[in-house]
């Protein structure tokens, strides 16, 4: 309905609409796009990104909103780093293959579209892809992002405790848990996120890319739970990512496949994706087209 919007993820909720609606989805690295005015939830995970119709407007939604300059030290080394933000020059791009510990929730024919895609990709010289397992370490991803989660929740939204007839039984259970959480609990969970946060990072030093699937498949229905799938890990880990809505499930409905880098490599990432645009691989916009 519009070419751009500002959505925000502290879990996948950039990357699931976007592979639920057939949208391009980008969720830059954690800090690039500033959080003054929004609603705080959880302060390491909280990361403003956008959601684009046309493959085109990704990048310039990107270097629109982002922070720029030397006040920001730390991001702007990195974002004026070629040796970040280019592949080896005369090399291919080195891809994992990712199926992660959510794979098994996934849809059988979501299974079948990513490792055809995957396949697609290996039949090109410009691209080197291995199927590899994340390291063990990050299996426990989604409990440490639940206990950050629930904790902060429970702690910004105490006001509305306050009424809990106004809000919904998903939310109270998650109040109720983040309570029973304790500030030692809460406080080993971060250092913990710190240490994903550094695995990840090692983990790039082989890959200059990451691929996995977005969602476990095509969007389910309102009243049925979701999938659990990979988008909180890399949210987590503070990686940059794109949800391109490349498959349609069996019944037509859309979902997408997603691409990450290292922490603060989003231009790298663009160029990869820049790259398989040009070869055809990923759409120009909206898959399926809608009707007009």
């Amino acid at each position: 309905m519009v070419p751009a919007s500002i959505g925000t993820q502290t879990a996948g909720s950039i990357v699931r609409p976007a592979s639920f609606c057939g949208v391009y989805g980008c969720k830059p690295s954690f800090g690039l796009i500033p959080r003054t005015g929004m609603l705080k939830t959880t302060d390491s995970l909280d990361t403003i990104g956008f959601f684009t119709s046309s493959y085109e407007d990704l990048e310039r939604m990107f270097n629109a909103v982002r922070v720029h300059g030397t006040n920001y030290p730390v991001s702007n080394n990195a974002l004026t780093d070629p040796r970040r933000q280019s592949k080896m020059p005369g090399n291919p791009w080195r891809v994992a293959f990712i199926k992660s510990n959510t794979w098994d929730n996934a849809f059988d024919y979501a299974k079948d579209s990513v490792i055809n895609f995957i396949n697609k990709l290996s039949l090109t010289k410009e691209i080197e892809v291995r199927e590899v397992d994340l390291p063990e370490r990050m299996h426990s991803a989604h409990d440490v992002h639940k206990r950050i989660y629930d904790k902060t929740l429970s702690y910004y939204f105490q006001e509305e405790l306050k009424n809990p007839d106004h809000v919904s039984k998903i939310m109270n259970e998650i109040f109720k848990k983040g309570r029973r959480i304790t500030i030692e609990e809460y406080h080993s969970a971060l250092e913990e996120q710190e240490n994903l946060i550094h695995e990840m990072d090692k983990f790039f030093n082989d890959y200059d890319i990451l691929i996995s699937l977005s969602t476990a498949g095509d969007a389910p229905l309102r009243e049925e739970t979701e999938s659990p799938d990979p988008s909180l890990i890399w949210t987590l880990t503070h990686l940059p990512v794109i949800s391109a809505p490349v498959f349609t499930s069996p019944i037509g409905m859309p979902f997408g496949v997603q691409f990450a880098a290292r922490k603060y490599n989003d231009l790298l990432l663009f160029k990869f994706t820049d790259y398989l645009r040009e070869a055809g691989l990923i759409p120009r916009g909206t898959n399926p087209v809608p009707f007009v």
